[in-house]
């Protein structure tokens, strides 16, 4: 697993932060590279918030990032640094780590949401009051791990889009920093752009309100952040050279990814630049399945990539209305077959366990027979028990209620169910 560490030249309470409880060598690992004592920022000053804080940086900070990544990625010590500075930052790491030790202690639990509640004011109020003008990296750093708060709730579901959208505002509005700057900015910079993209994509097929295309496609400048010749455009996800800190996979696979959920809402497509985009989305999907046959080996088969792309057929056949009924239920049990089989196959990473939930319940919307279904249930079961929080119990509620909306029609009229259960997978919102 990769680490990010706290680093030799934490703040000072002289740089911004508040006296209050400091930490101390003592306090970290033993081994690693000591910084001076530190003051946590107010109103942060029990032993509690050290304690909690202490925890994201050893247990949470690490799995932010993938073991494959390149090296780089495992010394980002600039949002560690930017929290012992910004009480905001430091009240979502702390929500973020209280969150999930929550199961040791009620306490723990009401401490995270105070935290939560705490940054979440003071960042309406600064912002109401022109206080902050949105390209601050704290403020980025603040959004973006808001959006992983939301992900780590056991106590509701997640509710991260006004977070998502702001993270992409914020993004748009500064410019990509250049390869001279330094490593650790340049770092954080990209896993928090990473961390929109695959926000953006697994939103919007959980609430088909979503709409993250004019940031996409507009002000938010995708290639000057990705412009690195470390990251080659045409990684797909699962493979073993994979060099992405948090997507695992080329920015490209993820617009496309992002492109074909809002082509299948749009269902049915009217327009011949509705058709144009459909045609393109098509053609690039077989470019993936071609990058992705070309990069696997025989002993290590990329089922994470193969199982993203049988979902993507799914979704594109549903949005293709020019084919006969029967053809349409034909390709749609073919690719169902196809993603079962991987399904079945596939060893799920414990600290990415959420980049599986889009293809799951896509492929999941298609499955009529118990058995079928069964496939799918368990490997959200799976999922769950690795990795417990908001998206898991959201993907269970959706997957649950498309199954329902089938449930009307008799497993022989299987047109009849899968139609039923994608319309409700993509168009009806939670």
């Amino acid at each position: 697993m990769s680490s990010l560490a706290l680093g030799t030249a934490l703040p000072s309470a002289d740089d911004g932060a508040q006296p209050g409880t400091t930490v101390m060598a003592s306090d970290l690992r033993p081994g690693w590279s000591l910084p001076p004592p530190v003051s946590m920022p107010a109103p942060f000053h029990k032993n509690e918030h050290l304690r909690i804080y202490r925890y994201f940086a050893h247990s949470i900070a690490p799995k932010l990032v993938r073991q494959t990544s390149l090296s780089r990625y495992s010394q980002d010590l600039h949002i560690t640094r930017l929290a012992l500075v910004h009480p905001l930052l430091m009240g979502v790491l702390i929500a973020i780590a209280g969150m999930e030790m929550s199961l040791q202690s009620s306490n723990l639990h009401s401490l995270a949401l105070q935290s939560y509640l705490f940054a979440i004011t003071s960042i309406k109020t600064g912002l109401m009051e022109g206080r902050h003008t949105g390209t601050e990296d704290w403020l980025l750093a603040t959004t973006t791990f808001l959006c992983l708060f939301e992900n780590s709730r056991r106590d509701a579901m997640p509710n991260a889009l006004s977070h998502v959208l702001a993270s992409g505002q914020m993004l748009s509005l500064r410019r990509p920093k250049p390869r001279n700057a330094s490593q650790e900015v340049i770092v954080f910079e990209r896993i928090c752009v990473e961390s929109f993209l695959y926000h953006a994509a697994l939103l919007t097929l959980f609430d088909s309100s979503v709409n993250c295309l004019p940031l996409i496609k507009g002000g938010l400048n995708l290639e000057g952040y990705f412009a690195d010749p470390d990251h080659p455009n045409d990684v797909p996800p699962g493979t073993l050279t994979s060099t992405q800190p948090v997507l695992d996979a080329s920015y490209e696979f993820f617009l496309l990814v992002h492109d074909v959920t809002k082509l299948a809402q749009s269902c049915p497509l009217t327009t011949s630049t509705e058709f144009d985009m459909w045609s393109r989305a098509q053609d690039m999907v077989v470019h993936w399945e071609k990058a992705i046959d070309n990069q696997q080996t025989p002993m290590s088969e990329n089922h994470v990539g193969r199982l993203y792309t049988v979902a993507m057929r799914i979704l594109l056949v549903h949005a293709d209305p020019r084919r006969s009924m029967s053809d349409w239920v034909q390709l749609l049990e073919l690719y169902l077959l196809r993603g079962l089989e991987i399904i079945t196959a596939l060893v799920v990473d414990e600290c990415f366990s959420f980049y599986y939930l889009w293809p799951l319940l896509a492929v999941g919307s298609v499955a009529v027979l118990p058995g079928e279904k069964q496939i799918v249930r368990a490997k959200l079961a799976q999922v769950s028990v690795l990795r417990q929080g908001g998206p898991v119990n959201l993907a269970h509620y959706r997957l649950q209620k498309v199954w329902r909306s089938g449930a009307r029609y008799t497993d022989s009229d299987r047109g009849q169910v899968v139609s039923r259960q994608l319309r409700t997978l993509l168009k009806e919102d939670r």
